[in-house]
């Protein structure tokens, strides 16, 4: 069967206190487990990694912007946690509940693709030709990323998430003007990555 794994880390986790790191990784597995299923649950490794695994693929694309914004909009200005991010997409033989002792293409791809990364990246790796377009896309959604404010990705993430697209329904919910909703919304490239998602998802939805 065809999975997705998406394995990362917090960048710069060393020069962090104990108390952020453990914060920056409860607001990690807060986001994770809404994409854990009856069969697989995500986990911690390194003291500053983790993993989960999707049954579902189209999902990946979905769940790692989702972490990332959530880390972005929990920052003060443009300082705090960020993590790097590589999705595996491909075979597995068996799927464990427990992603640490299972194995594959998928887990490979993700696991070595995480340690070849640099910064703060999102990356796609995969040995499936229809998804190459994809990877580059996925360099610049990391570009992109970086040039957030923690404001954006709070507003981005009911947008992107949890299909609140009214602009007064988002300033009500967020405290904000409506007009500071949309400037927002226009800087962050809203409709862009709503549209990166959609086509993600439907290149691989499942059969």
């Amino acid at each position: 069967m065809t999975v997705a794994v998406i394995s990362g880390d917090i960048v710069s986790s060393r020069q962090m206190s104990t108390p952020e790191l453990d914060t920056t990784l409860a607001l990690v597995s807060s986001v994770l487990a809404h994409y854990d299923t009856a069969g697989t649950k995500h986990h911690f490794f390194r003291g500053d990694g983790f993993q989960i695994t999707l049954p579902k693929p189209s999902l990946a694309l979905r769940c790692a912007l989702q972490l990332k914004l959530t880390l972005i909009g929990q920052r003060q200005q443009k300082q705090g946690s960020d993590c790097r991010l590589a999705i595996g997409v491909g075979e597995i033989s068996q799927l464990r509940r427990n992603g640490a002792t299972s194995s594959g293409e998928a887990f490979e791809l993700s696991g070595l693709g995480l340690d070849s990364l640099k910064g703060n990246e999102i990356a796609l790796f995969s040995s499936d030709p229809t998804l190459a377009p994809y990877q580059l896309l996925l360099q610049w959604l990391s570009f992109h990323l970086q040039g957030l404010t923690p404001k954006q990705a709070q507003v981005l993430q009911p947008f992107l998430f949890e299909s609140v697209t009214e602009q007064s329904q988002l300033a009500q919910r967020l405290g904000l003007d409506q007009s500071t909703v949309s400037r927002h919304l226009s800087r962050a490239g809203a409709p862009l990555l709503q549209q990166l998602l959609s086509q993600f998802e439907q290149v691989l939805k499942d059969d």
